[in-house]
């Protein structure tokens, strides 16, 4: 009997079910991974109410207290879906980044962290991140013709 197998994401069950349908553990093959949202950017995946943005290229912030220096690395962003106070919030801004100023609200880290981490982002994480913006932002009815 062949014992190689694959299994994925609690695929273990399905395994024990087959064995008791007589089916050899082999044949089985599980892959429940999240389904990806249409038109959510890649590389930015749906983590229960909330978002992933995978960075290709990490951050690395240091801080530095007296003689200790402490390194905070980051090789994803956990982001939230926007609300309306982030929406007031840009539109009442003085500052012209409105897309940045949205991504630093909805990153769940402090709003200074977030200033620093972004300006430390490579361009192409950057553009995913941005990205995500463009794809939770509302889109407004066209109207004219």
């Amino acid at each position: 009997m062949n014992e190689d197998f694959i299994i994925e994401h609690g695929a273990e069950t399905m395994a024990a079910a087959a064995a008791q349908a007589g089916e050899p553990a082999g044949d089985v093959i599980q892959e429940d991974a999240p389904q990806k949202i249409a038109g959510l950017p890649d590389g930015v995946s749906q983590d229960g109410d909330g978002f992933v943005i995978r960075l290709d290229f990490p951050v690395v912030l240091k801080f530095k207290a007296g003689e200790k220096v402490r390194e905070e690395r980051y090789e994803t962003l956990r982001a939230r879906r926007m609300n309306g106070g982030d929406l007031r919030a840009m539109m009442t801004s003085e500052r012209a980044d409105g897309a940045l100023l949205l991504l630093e609200r909805i990153l769940d880290l402090p709003t200074a962290r977030a200033a620093q981490v972004l300006d430390r982002l490579d361009g192409v994480d950057m553009g995913r991140a941005l990205q995500l913006v463009g794809f939770l932002s509302p889109k407004l009815p066209r109207t004219g013709g």
